[in-house]
């Protein structure tokens, strides 16, 4: 199913706090909008097909930039709220975002009204901000820039430290901490151009590891919540998984020479060794028999997606393609 928007989406992520898992917070033109997804268990219907969710548009924040990446924090903020005379402490939710203007911005909103939030400003890139994305407790945001850095800001987007590269980073994600240990709450993956991922600490400005998929032009990476010790990178015409606990080298691959290059590529966070890819061409949900060392197609959509997001627990991945937003279920 999908839902059309008055612009072109450029960017969708899923919320990750508790209470903010239904939503789906969407970059279009200089604006964020917010949807909610819902489960209706086969009662709407889309072209005589039942659909098991369906997406609604719930408020839209406007802004003065046009948002190219977006993170959500995992964690809420309590914050004072004024109404006339009276204040109440009530939950906001804090994202952080890519602007067209080379800033990283910390957006927070109320939870029960969307419609009341603040925008705080990071200045430091140079050329284009391509991620960003908050750490597990949601004290970091990290920004990846073709300015060849890597840039360290706290919740409010207060900068922090830079850790630089030779090349132009494309992506960047912060461990899972799911299955991870607290300690881990720093370190994060950045992928480069020239198809190097590096695992990082924030605080230490050199690679503690690096990955090479021996072909140039990364686009994207991801980190499985699952199972944590996999990495998925896409480049020019091939993705790439490793275990990064065992080897640089990668243990699955495929070439995705006939669909286009790949642009985004996302774990699912309900089905181990399920992951979605969008290439220039389509989206396409894959699944994964390491033991086999074979890929089964589960579902396609075509058209070039900007952005994919993994919803935290249902089996969903929601897409940017055009002027719209696709929810594909990877238990269709």
């Amino acid at each position: 199913m999908s839902l059309e928007l008055s612009g072109v989406v450029n960017c969708c992520q899923f919320g990750r706090a508790p209470t903010t898992t239904h939503r789906l917070a969407v970059g279009v033109d200089e604006t964020i909008t917010l949807l909610t997804l819902s489960r209706v268990d086969g009662v709407a219907q889309v072209g005589g097909v039942p659909q098991q969710y369906v997406l609604d548009l719930e408020c839209t924040l406007a802004l003065e930039v046009v948002p190219l990446a977006i993170s959500w924090s995992p964690k809420l903020d309590m914050q004072v709220a004024k109404d006339g005379a009276s204040e109440d402490i009530v939950p906001f939710s804090p994202l952080a975002f890519a602007g067209d203007d080379k800033c990283v911005y910390a957006l927070s909103f109320s939870v029960e009204n969307p419609s009341m939030f603040q925008v705080q400003r990071g200045e430091g890139h140079t050329e284009a901000i391509n991620a960003v994305d908050y750490n597990g407790t949601g004290e970091f945001i990290v920004s990846a820039g073709d300015d060849c850095t890597v840039r360290v800001w706290n919740n409010e987007a207060m900068y922090l430290t830079t850790i630089p590269f030779k090349q132009p980073i494309a992506d960047v994600k912060f461990a899972p901490l799911g299955k991870l240990h607290l300690s881990d709450a720093t370190r994060l993956l950045a992928a480069d151009r020239s198809g190097v991922v590096h695992l990082l600490d924030i605080g230490v400005q050199q690679p503690l590891r690096s990955f090479s998929t021996t072909v140039p032009a990364l686009y994207c990476l991801d980190w499985s919540s699952i199972a944590p010790q996999y990495v998925l990178a896409g480049n020019h015409d091939d993705w790439c998984i490793w275990d990064y606990t065992a080897s640089s080298v990668p243990c699955h691959g495929d070439s995705t020479e006939k669909e286009g290059r790949v642009l985004r590529c996302k774990f699912f966070n309900s089905h181990e060794n399920v992951f979605a890819l969008a290439t220039s061409k389509s989206v396409q949900i894959l699944s994964l028999d390491s033991s086999q060392n074979t890929v089964t197609p589960m579902q396609e959509q075509p058209g070039m997606a900007l952005d994919l997001s993994a919803h935290v627990s249902a089996p969903v991945c929601a897409a940017a393609i055009g002027n719209s937003v696709y929810i594909l279920d990877a238990s269709a």
